[in-house]
């Protein structure tokens, strides 16, 4: 004849009092009623709502796994498919998971300052949340050959590339050539573009002449004195070189090729 217990009927709650000779090593801890029926042993079923992951599943996790609660990232029925949930697992260390995944000379800081925790891709850097204002120290590869070497803020913004403006005055940059020289046409004047053009753009020009743009009826046609182009000029086209050397033979040092020295003003004197 077989006994049948009726924990129902006995009220019954606490199995461990008669059950604790049952339990096999390294058993969970809890109720029998976590996971078995009072019918059989087998089949049982755990409730994991009502347990603590690691206190049964440390043994599972890999080398360097995360060190929180496994319902951080897996579900109850499967290990694969794991989803990491940062924000129930506190995670605001990403560094400590995340270094080797980072590319060769990256941003130090934490991922959190530009990725999202759904993707890599799609990295937003706030610059100004990051103080960073030492530019070139993330961006010397981007810049293309013979570029302005300050810092990059100096013209660009943090948004785009593109639309950059350069404050000249802000930087002190006077000596205008050593940038723009390529941007001069052929048989341009070989002076500072600042001469001619303003720091806004290079239409626009007006160019400083000492000489006065109607002498010997020239009436501002560049080619009457410079038939090669600026900055040579001649007056022999319109003065005899016979007649200026008599008219110079008392003058130390002449020279007919630099007339404008010693007659900026295209005076006789």
């Amino acid at each position: 004849m077989f006994a049948t217990f009726n924990h129902a009927a006995q009220g019954a709650t606490d199995c461990t009092s008669c059950h604790s000779k049952d339990v096999p090593a390294n058993h969970f801890q809890g109720q029998c009623s976590n996971c078995h029926t009072t019918n059989a042993w087998l089949p049982s079923t755990f409730n994991h709502a009502a347990g603590d992951c690691i206190s049964c599943h440390s043994k599972d996790a890999p080398a360097n796994h995360f060190s929180g609660q496994c319902g951080a990232c897996h579900s109850t029925t499967t290990w694969a498919n794991a989803n990491f949930n940062h924000a129930a697992a506190g995670a605001t260390d990403c560094v400590s998971c995340h270094a080797s995944q980072a590319p060769a000379g990256h941003f130090s800081g934490q991922c959190s300052e530009c990725h999202s925790t759904s993707a890599w891709t799609g990295a937003t850097f706030n610059h100004a949340a990051q103080g960073a204002t030492d530019c070139i120290s993330c961006h010397t590869k981007d810049k293309p050959a013979n570029h302005f070497s300050g810092q990059c803020s100096e013209c660009h913004s943090t948004s785009a590339w593109t639309g950059a403006t350069f404050n000249h005055a802000a930087q002190g940059a006077t000596d205008c050539v050593s940038c723009h020289s390529k941007d001069a046409p052929a048989n341009h004047f070989p002076g500072q573009c600042s001469q001619c053009h303003s720091t806004s753009t290079w239409s626009g020009a007006t160019f400083s002449h000492t000489f006065p743009l109607n002498h010997g009826g020239a009436n501002s046609v560049c080619a009457t004195c410079h038939p090669s182009g600026p900055p040579a000029y001649t007056c022999t086209k319109c003065h005899s070189t016979a007649s200026m050397a008599t008219r110079h033979a008392n003058v130390k040092g002449y020279d007919p090729t630099k007339c404008a020295d010693c007659h900026p003003k295209g005076n006789g004197d």
